[in-house]
């Protein structure tokens, strides 16, 4: 078990980190009269571990059952792991078949020995995220019997290796939330799918100042920095007439779409080799013992969400308390509106967009990522498809927020929530009572 301090960095796949990408199962196969080595049954183990892996794209990760993190009777700057089981973002099991004790006071800032003058005191609150990751450890070893072949004498080896667990605590500086490098990862793809509008402004291409001519190059260097994957029709458009100011808006975007439905359909989420599965958050306090010593003290330990994952599908990400929508956009609107409603956003209709005709009106709609909260209502805005596309039908390209949702009702107290009258009582004609 480990205790490691730790700050919002880049995430996953960078600053050396290990990812768990996507790769195909390699199989062994054998046959009749085949001299089995160690690679060959390695071979086999490996092919198993990776295709229960894969379960972590249909099914997802997090904390499957048990795992409660409590206050440690016997400890004071401790806690307790309760028996359970997790899947980490890499589809391996984390099991803790026994209760596991950690010490949280390693992780918290110590007092210095000597304290100069003027020196700003350690502070006396400490605040930690635990969670717990997949570890492998070799066990039983036994003699290596044969190993001529490698060209090494005998020795042991360890024939088992058992699947464990490290518990991992990790400083929380500033009280900030929990980081979510996915939610981070997907913002900047976003930004960067979108980037041709702020360019286009920049440039002053859109203008009346600005030849035809100089249009369509600055939209042929687009294209040659992010070639077309979606909609080869445009590359027609270009050259069927002038590209005048209205007329660059619109190829404009339809680039910009382009871009955004290659970003949307960009692969599987990768997970983080060693990436701890949250459990609780744990708030520590410097108290004084009777013998003038002073020592942490666990004080509060919150094992709900988002300082915990349930096991599920990794999903789309986004942020606390938000859906991301774009996982329905380039859908068919009676589709996007079950999708929609699926995760949990009301959907107030649906409405026509035409094709933009500013790029301001472009970034308005498209500029910032489609997500959404709970309790929200949104409008679906579709674009049907025009000639030449050779699309047929409308499809959501966008999302506007319902104005009654964008600010909450004042909530009212049982004390002053006024209570409608009872309703008469219908007097009826038959003379039955």
């Amino acid at each position: 078990m480990t205790s490691t301090l730790t700050e919002p960095g880049c995430g996953c796949g960078c600053d050396g980190e290990r990812t768990c990408e996507l790769r195909a199962p390699v199989r062994p196969r054998f046959f009749c009269g085949q001299l089995l080595t160690d690679q060959d049954l390695s071979g086999l183990a490996a092919w198993v571990k990776d295709k229960r892996a894969l379960a972590r794209y249909r099914e997802g990760w997090g904390v499957v059952c048990g795992l409660d993190v409590r206050a440690d009777p016997d400890r004071a700057s401790g806690v307790v792991v309760r028996p359970g089981h997790a899947v980490s973002s890499c589809g391996e099991d984390v099991v803790v078949a026994g209760q596991a004790a950690f010490d949280l006071g390693p992780s918290c800032p110590a007092p210095a020995p000597c304290a100069t003058p003027g020196e700003e005191p350690p502070p006396d609150d400490c605040v930690l995220d635990l969670g717990v990751a997949y570890a492998e450890v070799a066990d039983d070893p036994v003699v290596a019997l044969g190993r001529s072949a490698c060209g090494q004498a005998g020795e042991c080896e360890n024939s088992r290796i058992v699947e464990s667990f490290r518990l991992v605590a990790s400083r929380v500086l500033g009280g900030a939330e929990p980081d979510r490098p996915d939610w981070r990862r997907w913002q900047e793809g976003y930004a960067e799918a979108v980037s041709p509008l702020e360019r286009a402004e920049a440039d002053g291409v859109a203008g009346d100042g600005v030849s035809a001519a100089d249009r369509l190059a600055w939209l042929r260097d687009r294209i040659r920095d992010h070639p077309l994957a979606h909609f080869g029709f445009v590359e027609d458009w270009l050259t069927q007439s002038e590209v005048t100011p209205a007329r660059f808006v619109s190829l404009l975007y339809w680039l910009v779409q382009d871009r955004l439905l290659s970003f949307y359909a960009d692969g599987c989420p990768p997970g983080c080799a060693g990436e701890p599965v949250p459990l609780a958050r744990i708030w520590l306090h410097r108290t004084r013992t009777p013998d003038g010593r002073r020592q942490w003290v666990v004080k509060a330990v919150d094992p709900g969400p988002p300082y915990r994952r349930p096991f599920g599908p990794a999903g789309w990400p986004a942020g606390p308390g938000k859906a991301n929508l774009g996982q329905v956009v380039w859908h068919r609107p009676e589709d996007a509106c079950l999708e929609v409603k699926r995760l949990g956003v009301t959907v107030s209709g649906t409405a026509d967009w035409p094709i933009p005709s500013t790029v301001d009106e472009i970034r308005r709609m498209l500029g910032s990522p489609p997500v959404s909260g709970c309790g929200d209502a949104v409008t679906l805005r579709t674009v049907a498809m025009p000639d030449g596309a050779f699309l047929t039908g409308a499809r959501v390209v966008g999302f506007v927020a319902d104005p009654a949702t964008e600010k909450a009702a004042p909530r009212v107290s049982k004390a002053t929530r006024r209570v409608p009258p009872p309703k008469p009582a219908r007097r009826r004609t038959d003379g039955k009572p």
